[in-house]
């Protein structure tokens, strides 16, 4: 209940600084936006797999780590402060543009693991017997 509106309020105030001209950038967020998403997805089917056994985990772990953090944006936003120029802005432009596009999609991803997953039903043995 405080998250989300928080962050939404960070993106808002964060995202006042972006320049929307640099086409550069717009030309780098699919790439940024895509890559990452790939990346939680292998990362999160690469920790199901090293927690097996030891944690219980949902089965599609990395479309719950979609969602985009606060932290990145904070970090750009110092970024963009500390070192001054045109590449730390068109980093700004690309990670709260991304941060937007990841929450749009992070909905739909998110419903991937809370689905439940058909559990197969269990089969008798065939030696087994019904007794009436």
């Amino acid at each position: 209940r405080v998250e989300r509106p928080v962050f939404l309020v960070l993106v808002f105030l964060v995202g006042c600084g972006v320049y929307t001209r640099d086409w550069a950038a717009w030309a780098l967020v699919p790439g940024f936006v895509g890559l990452r998403f790939l990346g939680k997805v292998v990362g999160g089917t690469f920790a199901q797999r090293l927690a097996q056994g030891v944690l219980e985990l949902p089965p599609r772990v990395g479309y719950a780590l979609i969602a985009q953090g606060g932290l990145a944006l904070c970090l750009v936003a110092e970024y963009q402060l500390l070192v001054p120029g045109g590449l730390s802005r068109r980093v700004l432009d690309v990670v709260v543009v991304g941060a937007v596009v990841n929450e749009l999609l992070a909905g739909q991803a998110f419903r991937q693991v809370t689905a439940p997953s058909p559990r197969p039903r269990p089969v008798a043995p065939p030696d087994v017997g019904v007794a009436t």
